[in-house]
């Protein structure tokens, strides 16, 4: 340690007057006798000094700043280069920092140390001379509300499916592992879940999970099981303040076998197709003396059969009648997926009376409204069926209609039209869905059958719903559909920007296109200025017109 001694004083002081202030400045490490026995303690320390703030009435929380001021005196009369007070440099209101005063804000009292478990953090003080050396002369102790000791810098989710599946079950019978990480000092803050379907467990009261770091450098997360129950493309979203993320679940309902009831005679065969979200495992037919089933040339039987998707995504298996069959009789065929939801067709064989009908070919042609690619879920349009069947040889052959879902119209009764005695012979139905998905449309006659697929899309879906956000913050939020979002408008507000792309979205309807891989992203930003209470509502409307909204306010 540097001894007293008043000689050493007297010179080290005439080295200040005639070098400048050269121990302020940078002076050379000859000129100083430096100890070098640190790290120093406030009982070591060769700085005097005094620490005086005002003691807050309540716990500081975030926003609130404490001001704190005092003195220092070095015990060997060296220059002090800097004052930190948490951290935080204090600035000198007399010479070197014989007084000084600091600005602390709560982020820069939660930093400064480890939080107590009482709540409160003990912050030091600390000088710097011109040797270098740190030394603490002072410290003071303060109240903070432990509650919003969390600053998450992002969120992120995670979707695990059971065994590597890549779909839930709609039925609910399985659960995915809902993974919530956030980044930044995320441990203890309560995440808020949601989900525009379904449920979730493992979670504490209003679908809240809290997150939690296994280390101090180390991010915090927390999760929670979520089981489907609809199916469709089912969005998560994780809330923690300003702090949005949102994930994608797909749900998968039993597969469909389409159609679900159809009618061969000798000779005729029908395709059944299978759709569905999910994976299907397995196909079985009951046993039937005219009838095979086949999938790819396979046959199938009462032994649960492996079958694999087509190119377009479905599965495709072939119900074929014997020529020479003279009996009537039905097989049921039965389509299973990884989770065991399941559906079944039945199709029937009949021996009919001899008539002079006679067909060749016949097909399905469906046409949607204006360039729409899908209808909607809503029933406000439907498709125009066009039915043709030709080598008719002197009757009017009936044709039956089998759809999924929806219902037909135009000139069909009983699921059933009747064609004109031509050849070839035409008709038109029209049909229209009220529920979303894929649908199979089957058109049956003489022995024959054709299938075509329509997709049906239900509003977009926006995801959060609403948000609360602090001035100067923003989210993004998530617009998903499975048709096309045409226009999407905000409601005037002088607290918030909306935009999409870099295309502000205001109150006049704005033409929106989604990016080609993902939903549509539109960023809600609270304005510095933004008055607390004032909100703004996003509405987001596709090609049908069928629409959702989400209302933000600007919290206090």
């Amino acid at each position: 340690m540097i001894k007293h001694n008043p000689t050493r004083h007297l010179l080290i002081a005439l080295m200040v007057v005639a070098g400048g202030l050269s121990a302020c400045d940078d002076p050379a490490p000859s000129t100083l006798d430096c100890p070098t026995d640190g790290p120093f303690t406030i009982e070591s320390s060769r700085v005097q000094g005094t620490v005086v703030f005002t003691e807050p009435t309540e716990p500081l929380t975030r926003g609130d700043s404490l001001d704190v001021r005092g003195t220092t005196l070095h015990d060997d009369d060296l220059a002090i280069r800097e004052v930190l007070v948490g951290g935080v440099s204090a600035t000198k209101s007399e010479f070197n920092f014989k007084s000084w005063n600091a600005t602390l804000s709560y982020d820069d009292l939660i930093n400064s140390s480890q939080l107590g478990d009482d709540g409160k953090v003990t912050v030091s003080v600390d000088a710097i001379d011109a040797c270098g050396n740190r030394y603490p002369f002072g410290q003071l102790v303060v109240d903070v509300d432990t509650t919003p000791n969390v600053a998450i810098t992002s969120l992120e989710l995670t979707v695990t499916y059971p065994e590597g599946k890549t779909s839930l079950p709609a039925n609910g019978d399985a659960a995915a592992v809902i993974t919530v990480t956030g980044m930044g000092r995320a441990d203890t803050a309560v995440v808020s879940l949601d989900a525009s379907a379904g449920r979730f467990q493992g979670v504490e009261t209003g679908d809240n999970v809290t997150l939690n770091a296994v280390s101090a450098e180390a991010d915090a997360s927390a999760t929670a099981l979520f089981y489907a129950d609809a199916d469709g493309d089912l969005v998560i979203t994780a809330t923690v303040d300003n702090i949005v993320a949102t994930a994608i679940v797909v749900a998968a309902g039993a597969p469909t076998v389409a159609p679900g009831r159809a009618t061969l005679t000798p000779g005729g065969s029908v395709e059944l197709t299978v759709i569905g979200r999910g994976e299907v495992d397995y196909c079985q037919a009951s046993s039937a003396e005219y009838l095979t089933v086949s999938h790819e040339g396979a046959a199938l039987g009462a032994a649960p059969t492996n079958v694999t998707r087509s190119a377009d995504g479905t599965y495709r298996l072939t119900v074929a009648a014997d020529s020479n069959a003279d009996e009537a009789g039905a097989v049921t065929v039965t389509c299973v997926d990884t989770y065991g939801q399941f559906n079944e067709s039945v199709i029937d064989l009949v021996i009919p009376a001899q008539t002079g009908t006679s067909l060749d070919a016949l097909s399905l042609v469906a046409e949607l409204p204006g360039n729409n690619a899908y209808l909607p879920a809503d029933g406000s349009a439907s498709a125009v069926l066009n039915i043709t069947a030709s080598g008719n040889t002197g009757d009017t052959p009936t044709v039956a209609l089998a759809a999924s879902s929806g219902n037909f119209t135009g000139g069909v009764s009983d699921d059933t039209v009747t064609l004109a005695n031509t050849d070839p012979a035409t008709a038109i139905a029209l049909y229209t869905p009220d529920t979303p998905g894929t649908v199979v449309i089957t058109v049956t006659a003489g022995g024959l059958s054709a299938a075509t697929t329509i997709e049906v899309a239900g509003p977009p879906v926006i995801a959060p719903t609403g948000a609360a956000l602090l001035p100067g913050s923003s989210i993004d939020v998530v617009v998903l559909t499975e048709g096309v979002i045409s226009t999407c408008q905000a409601t005037a507000s002088a607290s918030f920007d909306v935009s999409t792309g870099g295309t502000p979205v205001d109150a006049v309807p704005t033409d929106v296109q989604a990016p080609a891989f993902g939903p549509l992203e539109v960023t809600i930003f609270a304005l510095d200025t933004g008055t607390p209470g004032e909100t703004t509502s996003l509405t987001c409307i596709d090609s049908y017109g069928q629409l959702s909204t989400a209302t933000f306010v600007v919290s206090p």
